[in-house]
């Protein structure tokens, strides 16, 4: 023990009628030079001052037990709230399909665009229609193949065109639509996504395609899963029958 307390000792015992029991003003160690300062900055208690109670403070927070959450916000470097999260971050996402519209999202999937640019002689086309260059927003919506998975999937939404770009879908996913329900769009959106980059993950390794109405029959399948898992969520209650709505 550094300080030369026993670990069960009360907080008494490393004071006296003269104050602190201080650690020696020599010693080396960064961290017990550090304790020995926090000290002779409070006030020694005294030994009529009833039970030893636990306080965790952080930036003028106080809690009787240690905070995680606290102990983040103070290490952390805090960012601005960020206006797209609302789209990807919502109540009842599913996990793995949010994380990879996050990383798209922050256009940091290994596109062949991308990794053009690292130096690997690695060719540029669409792995899935190989007429133009694997960017993002060709990928996921401009690519004929994806423009077909899309207009099946729109079609459940009641809405007849499909995005502009990136940009033009996130604006979307924000937008209120009356009796329409923010989050079935963001629940098909991401299942979308996830699903054309496996679909392009399994063409690129495998050289299989699969046919548009497949992959539309597994986002189709996935959706009604994750809404069926979700019906103690009040969010999720009506949108099986939003889903069928055009149908």
């Amino acid at each position: 023990m550094l300080t030369g307390i026993p670990v069960n000792a009360n907080v008494v015992a490393d004071s006296s009628s003269d104050g602190w029991i201080l650690p020696s003003p020599r010693a080396r160690n960064p961290a017990l030079a550090e304790f020995r300062n926090t000290l002779l900055s409070i006030t020694a208690p005294t030994s009529n001052g009833g039970s030893d109670s636990y306080w965790w403070s952080v930036e003028g927070s106080t809690t009787t037990s240690f905070s995680t959450k606290l102990t983040w916000e103070k290490l952390r470097t805090a960012a601005p709230p960020q206006r797209w999260a609302k789209a990807i971050w919502y109540k009842g996402h599913i996990p793995k399909h949010a994380f990879t519209f996050w990383v798209a999202h922050l256009n940091r999937l290994p596109t062949r665009e991308r990794t053009a640019r690292w130096g690997t002689n690695a060719p540029s086309l669409c792995c899935i229609c190989g007429s133009a260059v694997e960017s993002r927003s060709h990928l996921f919506i401009h690519c004929l193949y994806s423009s077909m998975v899309w207009r099946l999937v729109l079609r459940r939404l009641g809405r007849n065109q499909s995005f502009l770009d990136w940009p033009d879908m996130i604006e979307w996913l924000l937008a209120g639509t009356g009796s329409f329900s923010l989050t079935l769009k963001r629940l098909v959106v991401q299942t979308v996504i996830y699903h054309i980059w496996q679909e392009r993950n399994s063409q690129l390794h495998t050289s299989v395609a699969s046919p548009v109405g497949s992959v539309f029959k597994l986002i189709d399948m996935s959706i009604m899963n994750s809404i069926f898992a979700r019906l103690n969520n009040n969010k999720f209650k009506n949108l099986l029958s939003q889903w069928f709505a055009f149908e």
